[in-house]
């Protein structure tokens, strides 16, 4: 089971092929059941209120769910790097190697997701099966630790240069 709870690092290099979409979007990854807040979360992208692709985090608890967009747009038909974080109640989202600022949907923090025996996906969520990610994903990586933005940075200039001249 995986079993991420107050620190966590996801990323992955992505090629949106069609616009994600808007309400709820598009899943990068997930581990959430909708209908019951018994924890979880969910990662992608939302065309939404001005912005095309943007990402968003959801964190699920019995107490209800926080949401955490960007504030930053993603070009499709191009590969991005995107990565984000979460520690002691602060998510942190980044594109192509930098920190892309965000807002909560209300509040100001978001709550720990809690342990939970949701199934993982990657790509799409274990319900909503219209919820599929709008193109290609490679490199889908989860980490137990939150990142810091140098290795944020460290681990797109890595890759950076295979898929910013590969193209689909």
């Amino acid at each position: 089971s995986l079993a991420l709870t107050s620190a966590y690092t996801f990323s992955a290099w992505v090629y949106i092929t069609t616009n994600c979409g808007s309400g709820s979007g598009n899943l990068i990854v997930s581990k959430a059941h909708y209908g019951s807040y018994t924890g979880g979360f969910d990662w992608g992208c939302i065309s939404e209120s001005g912005y095309t692709n943007r990402m968003y985090i959801i964190n699920q608890t019995s107490a209800g769910q926080d949401t955490y967009r960007s504030t930053a747009s993603m070009s499709a038909s191009q590969w991005h790097n995107v990565a984000v974080t979460f520690a002691s109640s602060t998510p942190k989202l980044y594109v192509d190697g930098i920190q892309v600022s965000g807002a909560f949907d209300s509040g100001s923090s978001m709550r720990d997701a809690g342990v939970n025996s949701n199934n993982f996906f990657i790509g799409n969520h274990n319900i909503q099966q219209t919820l599929a990610f709008p193109g290609y994903m490679d490199e889908v990586k989860v980490y137990n630790i939150a990142k810091t933005a140098d290795e944020i940075l460290e681990e797109y200039n890595a890759t950076s240069t295979y898929y910013t001249n590969y193209n689909i």
